[in-house]
Order: C-alpha cells, then structure tokens, then sequence
C-alpha cells in the first residue's frame, strides 16, 4: 500500500532519525562539559544522514563522541573561557556608563557575534580532519568570513529558532533536529566546493593516516 522507497517516505525517514539524533545530542550534553563533544557527533552523523550514507546511527554518534571527544571538549573549554572573557568585558562597559563605554559595548558585541558564528564551524572541522586546534580556528573563521550570508543565515535561523521555542513550547524538542539539519547542509556544500577547506581536510587525513 505505501512504497517507502518514495522521496517523501526516505524525507520522513530521515527527518525521523534527525530527531531521534537530537535526542541523543540533548542526553549527552547534560553534563555540560561534554557538550563539545556530542555537538561533534551530531553535526558530523547529520551531514551523513544528508549524504544518504549507510551506517547505523547511534553506534556511529557514539564512535564520533569517542573519537573526538578530547579535542571537541577543549575547544568547548576554550569558547566558554572566551565567553565568559566577553561577559565580563561587557558589564565593565556597562559600568562605565559613559558614551565611550556604549561604544566599547558595540564594538565587543559584533566581535562576539563574529566569533560565536564562526565557533560553529570548529564541530565539523574537528571531526573531519586532525590538523591542530589553532588551525581549525583559523580554517573556520576563514569559511565564516568567506561564507558570511550563510554564517548570517544560519544565526538567524537560530534566532528563529529560540522564538518559536518561546512562542510554542511544546515544539521545542524538534528545533534542534531541523536547525542541525539545515546546518549540515550548508556544512556539505562548503566542504565539497571550496578548496581551501578540501586542503586542510586533505591535510589532517594525511596526518591522521
């Protein structure tokens, strides 16, 4: 009666392990610390889950998890380290009370913005290639500046995101699912056209081998 091979019963399927994705993602990230690491393992199984690539997904979330999970919580210290650095900063400002002080605010602000869009880029690097941690931090701000429209799409996507959360409780649990998604599409685009991300990739392959 219903031929499950049809694009929209495979669109439902996927969409479906894309939830129960976001399930483990959420789980996993409980202790906070480990945060890093689980983000890792859902960005890297959902560009597969895009990719129609064969595997099964919760052995493979958990090899991701494992795999990375060293360096994927260093730099997840890392960018708290940083923001919490940008929060202090913030409130001086704020302190301040003075026109110089809203300035310093703005002027912080958009260097926060550009450095948390660009924080998104270092999940699928650190699972893609084994180059050091500084240099996936100069290979994703290069792809968030090259690649800013997406970067600016994606943060508002986020934004969305949060409102309907807001709005519509309920409907909360799904938003990380779709949100991932659309995110790793966007990772798989950049990934296989620019050359300069397929170097570095290449690179930290050879180095891994």
């Amino acid at each position: 009666m219903f031929n499950v091979n049809t694009p929209f019963w495979r669109f439902l399927n996927k969409m479906t392990d894309q939830f129960l994705l976001s399930l483990l993602w959420l789980l996993c990230s409980i202790p906070v610390v480990t945060f890093g690491a689980s983000t890792t393992a859902f960005v890297t199984i959902s560009m597969e889950l895009h990719q129609d690539l064969e595997g099964s997904m919760f052995r493979d979330f958990f090899r991701q998890f494992r795999r990375n999970f060293k360096r994927a919580t260093v730099m997840w210290l890392g960018q708290i380290a940083v923001f919490l650095f940008v929060a202090v900063d913030l409130r001086l400002c704020y302190l301040m009370d003075s026109g110089t002080g809203w300035f310093l605010i703005a002027v912080i602000t958009v260097l926060a913005v550009l450095f948390f869009m660009a924080a998104w880029y270092t999940w699928p690097l650190i699972a893609h290639s084994s180059v050091s941690l500084r240099q996936i931090w100069k290979q994703a701000a290069y792809i968030m500046v090259t690649y800013l429209p997406h970067s600016a799409a994606m943060l508002l996507l986020l934004g969305i995101g949060f409102i309907i959360a807001d709005l519509a409780p309920y409907l909360g649990i799904l938003i990380p699912s779709v949100i991932c998604y659309q995110y790793a599409r966007i990772f798989v685009w950049i990934f296989g056209r620019d050359p300069n991300v397929q170097t570095i990739l290449e690179e930290g392959a050879q180095q891994g081998g």
